[in-house]
């Protein structure tokens, strides 16, 4: 019998098991999840706070396998068809018990080879050259000089513009969040770190937003 695999995010995002919190450096770690009596794998990744995990998974009434959470979705399907017949034997080799406290899943002993050998293989997908390589916006530009971003006669909408259409065109790297407003937020925290007085011609953009003054160009003076 097929193994239905269900992305709780969109699979046509790139990286639809990617989640990283604003105030985290890592990303939430990513899995894939058999439930044996419906027979079907869920991807997405773990919410949960200090990454606990769900009372089915400690119950035995699911299995969990974690993933790297930068794989694209063609990439777990794949690895879930090549691997399908180890699914399916911890499928057939489940049944549920009462342990005199709870009804819990129980594998037999070829259920829990099969179980230990996806261990196995879900632990070599670390080294995996499906893996995409996955920033934000402001991690995106870190290299990039202020005024390589805002080229002159650019204004800032103008400059943000381009950075979003260059990013989106990135086969190398993923940019989460992606869209004019954080291509916008990301070249003003590049001018609020700017090192130097900023360029007068970007005064008109800059100076009506927080944390703007005119001394931080280069030229403040008006012209008579």
């Amino acid at each position: 019998m097929a193994i239905e695999i269900l992305f709780a995010a969109d699979p046509r995002d790139p990286v639809p098991l990617y989640c990283k919190y604003a105030n985290e450096l890592q990303p939430k770690p990513a899995y894939i999840s058999l439930n044996p009596e419906s027979r079907t794998i869920d991807a997405d990744y773990n919410g949960e706070i200090g990454n606990g995990i769900p009372c089915s998974v400690f119950n035995g009434k699911a299995y969990r396998w974690k993933i790297p959470a930068d794989l694209p979705a063609a990439s777990v399907l794949s690895f879930v068809d090549e691997h399908s017949a180890f699914f399916d034997a911890v499928c057939d080799g489940y049944a549920e018990v009462y342990d005199g406290c709870n009804y819990v899943g129980r594998l037999n002993d070829e259920a829990q080879r099969a179980n230990e050998f996806l261990d196995r293989l879900t632990e070599e997908l670390q080294a995996s050259e499906d893996r995409i390589s996955v920033c934000d916006t402001a991690e995106y530009i870190r290299e990039q000089g202020l005024c390589e971003l805002w080229p002159d006669g650019y204004s800032l909408q103008q400059a943000a513009t381009q950075l979003l259409e260059d990013a989106g065109a990135d086969d190398d790297c993923h940019v989460t969040g992606l869209d004019a407003a954080s291509c916008v937020d990301a070249i003003v925290e590049k001018a609020r770190g700017y090192n130097g007085d900023i360029p007068e011609r970007m005064k008109p953009d800059l100076l009506p937003l927080e944390g703007f003054d005119v001394s931080d160009f280069d030229d403040f003076e008006d012209d008579e």
